[in-house]
């Protein structure tokens, strides 16, 4: 049974790509390096998010909520999301390298966190 399972195994992207094959259309076509407007509007009326964080020390995901708008855009390449006090693990600080935001089938993909923010999300969020 070993010898089965280890015949099936799959452990690269290449053995993937063979049972997947490549991605085409509107799968390829949605991934953008900017928040486009119709995802602006999404995301101003979405009451959930879940960050995405990873570095070399590893991946964390955190489901984020509140009130819709509570995620903010800063402009097309700028995503700000508040802090809420949780169960204090923070799982996600140390792995701020990269975020993904996942709103609803949109993803948006960027890079490292602005901590100069702080004042003015604490003033507009609370």
């Amino acid at each position: 049974m070993d010898s089965l399972i280890e015949e099936h195994r799959i452990t690269n992207v290449a053995a993937l790509e063979r049972l997947y094959g490549a991605p085409a259309g509107a799968a390829v076509e949605k991934e953008i390096d900017y928040i486009h407007p119709h995802y602006r509007a999404l995301i101003a009326a979405s009451p959930f998010v879940v960050l995405a964080t990873g570095s070399p020390d590893g991946l964390d995901t955190s489901p984020r909520g509140d009130a819709a708008g509570f995620v903010m855009v800063e402009d097309e390449k700028t995503l700000l999301v508040p802090d809420r006090r949780g169960n204090n693990r923070v799982d996600s600080l140390p792995r701020l390298g990269t975020m993904l935001a996942d709103i609803s089938q949109s993803r948006i993909n960027g890079e490292n966190y602005d901590r100069g923010l702080y004042e003015r999300l604490k003033a507009a969020l609370y």
